[in-house]
């Protein structure tokens, strides 16, 4: 044990006598701050933008209810079908939902199958979170007259007292009749949409620490094994032995590298507050 701490203190002060080692290990924040900065202010706060393409006529109560769900997470905008096609193909809309012209019709008669059509690019990550809002709406849409069929077909109304009861059919519920959805994290606390944006920003810095340090790895097992082949190497090795001298080389080489890595991430989530 002493032998390895010896070792490692001599390697690391030899290392870091090093001025190229002190040049590379200011890639890493540099690097990283380089990233965030780099990274556009209005790309990693603006919602995800969402095309809605509506029919001539019809769908203005799905819209009405789409549209009140925009926020700061997804804006959804109407527009033509030349224009979602082309704002999706280039990634400047995640994806956009294309409405039937017989929009209206479909839903008087409940006909849902195959309602919508979802029009995605190769860069769309939210679509499926865009396909459930939209089947969201369009069930409040026809939500009344599913259950006024489904009273009548049960029996437990006549066409007359479905009639009255239709007004009741129609109300919305208040927050506390409803089954509300929230999230949060796996030790109960809750989960911010905006918090949840960011942490993808934060992960995409993380990997390029990663990606860094593991480049560092690469070059250091490189450095170890022509090492090994030294003469002086050669010399300890048969009264110390490969891991007794290959582990205080190895974890020298990798202290300052995670040092400048961690300093890295600190520095990038400070940027990023």
């Amino acid at each position: 044990m002493r032998f390895f701490g010896t070792f490692f203190r001599t390697c690391l002060r030899v290392r870091l006598s090093d001025w190229r080692i002190w040049l590379v290990l200011l890639l890493f924040p540099l690097l990283v701050l380089s990233a965030a900065r780099l990274l556009p202010a209005e790309e990693v706060t603006a919602p995800v933008q969402v095309g809605v393409v509506l029919p001539k006529e019809g769908g203005e109560d799905f819209w009405r209810r789409l549209e009140g769900r925009s926020g700061l997470v997804v804006t959804f905008h109407a527009a033509g079908r030349a224009q979602a096609e082309r704002q999706v193909a280039m990634g400047r809309w995640d994806c956009a939902l294309v409405l039937p012209e017989d929009f209206q019709a479909r839903l008087d008669r409940v006909d849902l199958e195959g309602l919508f059509v979802l029009l995605i690019g190769p860069g769309s990550a939210v679509y499926p979170l865009v396909r459930e809002t939209a089947a969201a709406c369009v069930a409040e849409c026809v939500s009344p007259a599913m259950a006024e069929g489904y009273l009548l077909d049960s029996g437990i109304l006549d066409r007359a007292g479905a009639e009255g009861a239709r007004p009741r059919l129609e109300e919305t519920l208040l927050d506390r009749d409803r089954v509300l959805v929230t999230l949060e994290t796996a030790d109960g606390r809750p989960l911010d949409p905006l918090a949840l944006a960011d942490s993808g920003v934060s992960a995409l810095l993380a990997c390029l620490v990663v990606f860094l340090l593991l480049i560092w790895l690469l070059f250091t097992a490189v450095d170890l094994g022509r090492w090994l082949d030294s003469p002086a190497a050669r010399r300890l090795i048969p009264l110390r032995g490969r891991p007794a001298l290959i582990w205080p080389r190895l974890a020298a080489a990798l202290v300052p590298a995670l040092c400048a890595g961690g300093l890295a991430l600190l520095l990038a989530a400070g940027w990023m507050a």
